[in-house]
């Protein structure tokens, strides 16, 4: 079992993950910051069912985000911890609500569907409700936020976030699954309908980005045709997979993050996880040579004695600045390097 007990022989960075676990539920940014994402322990979950359908984790943080619910149906989007060690929900970040851990959460509820019937039972209302809320920002079929309320805080936009739209989507379809498994029939009709709607808008705003993550996400979900886009977009990238891939618009920052010096943090900056997250894409869709070239470049990490979650792009080395600095022992990089050298390991005889 991924992570039951410290396992050098599988990875030694086990151990520095399993350091980092929380025991009400998540993990820690890394050891030093006890701090709780809702969005990092999202895709670490998602790392570790690349390799295993059942993974009790989703169970206790589904009910730790439900159980902090506001009564309007919002989930936070982080938790912190006092001085005495009790913790602390957030749903704001600068007085603005943050907006991607209600989509999170009801990806992360779906995972329930197959294993955990009881409890998707019990939390159906907690799940209409986090919709519903969801739902105040959507504006035809398609999801508007403000500046700062998701993970790409430094970049201006007009208030429609690919990334987010990217998550909220699946979450539709995510309530389609629930709402089914719960007879719900009216509510499975309408999102439905919902959903072919807001897929086929998103469609037309996918294929002209230049976006890495959301595409993934995309291809990984089906929300893009898997065997017509994912070799096109493979070709696209190049090592170190970047946060953008080249083309004629540059996105916009903010002038605060100019000022203090975090304007590339969502543009230029390397994050290993996600080029890590298209190995385990691509293996979990059976390219397996395509993901075994990738892995071949991404397996120089194995001689660090511990990842970090930001890169620089100029020599591979984690930032080091007066405002940023890159965290140590990142718990979401290292669920997705040893789920990749997990997948090679399976995958290794696996035809192309």
């Amino acid at each position: 079992q991924l992570l039951s007990k410290p396992d050098h022989s599988v990875c030694p960075f086990s151990t520095q993950l399993k350091m980092n676990e929380c025991k009400r539920g998540g993990w820690y940014t890394n050891n030093e910051h006890r701090t709780v994402l809702t969005r990092e322990t999202f895709f670490t979950i998602m790392a570790l069912k690349f390799c295993k359908e059942d993974v009790p984790h989703i169970e206790k943080y589904i009910e730790r985000l439900s159980k902090h619910m506001t009564s309007d149906g919002q989930v936070p989007w982080k938790f912190t911890e006092t001085w005495m060690g009790e913790e602390v929900p957030h749903y704001t970040n600068n007085n603005k609500e943050v907006v991607d851990a209600n989509a999170q959460f009801l990806i992360l509820l779906e995972c329930l569907y197959d294993t955990r019937s009881k409890t998707l039972k019990r939390l159906y209302l907690h799940a209409r409700r986090a919709f519903q809320w969801l739902e105040k920002f959507m504006k035809n079929y398609e999801f508007y936020e403000d500046y700062g309320c998701s993970w790409g805080n430094t970049i201006k936009h007009s208030g429609y976030v690919l990334l987010t739209n990217v998550l909220v989507c699946k979450s539709i379809h995510s309530m389609e699954i629930i709402c089914m498994s719960q007879g719900d029939n009216i509510q499975h009709k309408l999102m439905i309908k919902t959903h072919g709607k807001f897929k086929e808008s998103l469609q037309k705003k996918l294929y002209t980005s230049q976006e890495v993550l959301p595409r993934m996400l995309a291809i990984h979900w089906n929300i893009l045709p898997q065997s017509t886009f994912c070799d096109s977009f493979n070709q696209e990238l190049k090592y170190p997979i970047p946060l953008l891939t080249p083309g004629p618009v540059l996105p916009s920052t903010t002038w605060d993050s100019w000022l203090y010096g975090v304007d590339d943090i969502h543009t230029s900056l390397l994050y290993p996880w996600i080029g890590l997250l298209w190995i385990n894409i691509l293996f979990k869709m059976y390219k397996t040579e395509l993901a075994k070239n990738w892995w071949e470049k991404y397996s120089s990490y194995d001689s660090d004695s511990t990842l970090y979650d930001i890169y620089s792009p100029m020599n591979m080395i984690p930032i080091e600045r007066a405002f940023l600095k890159s965290h140590s022992c990142h718990s979401l990089t290292l669920s997705m390097f040893i789920v990749a050298k997990q997948m090679k390991d399976i995958h290794i005889k696996s035809p192309q």
